[in-house]
């Protein structure tokens, strides 16, 4: 049985960022250049806390694909279409039909239409 907690992200997406004065703690407008109370520049700031979620988000979605591109390998491994030729279509009508409800209903619908095909070429 394949153990579906070792395709979930290890890594998450920080929280949206705020245009806050890290000097004195003051919430800005995401326009506003420079802190009216201590004088530090809050856009610069704000720009480097930006990129920083920007590389976050990235990161987490290249996780995510590539967990999605393991647990395909594995889920087709484990209902015996590793080498069939259409495996490409089985699998994303079975993703297509069951990714909503999280991978166990994707492997669910795999192994019925794994069932279904093995039928179909008896």
């Amino acid at each position: 049985m394949l153990d579906l907690d070792d395709y979930k992200p290890k890594c998450k997406i920080p929280k949206p960022v705020a245009p806050i004065c890290d000097n004195c703690g003051k919430r800005h407008d995401v326009y506003d250049v420079y802190c009216s109370k201590c004088g530090v520049n809050v856009q610069m700031t704000y720009q480097t806390k930006i990129n920083l979620r920007k590389d976050a988000v990235k990161k987490y979605h290249e996780e995510v694909s590539m967990l999605n591109n393991l647990f395909r390998k594995h889920a087709l491994d484990y209902v015996g279409l590793s080498n069939h030729p259409k495996k490409n279509i089985i699998f994303d009508k079975a993703y297509m039909d069951g990714h909503s409800a999280g991978y166990p209903e994707v492997l669910s619908k795999l192994e019925d239409l794994a069932v279904f095909i093995e039928d179909l070429e008896r």
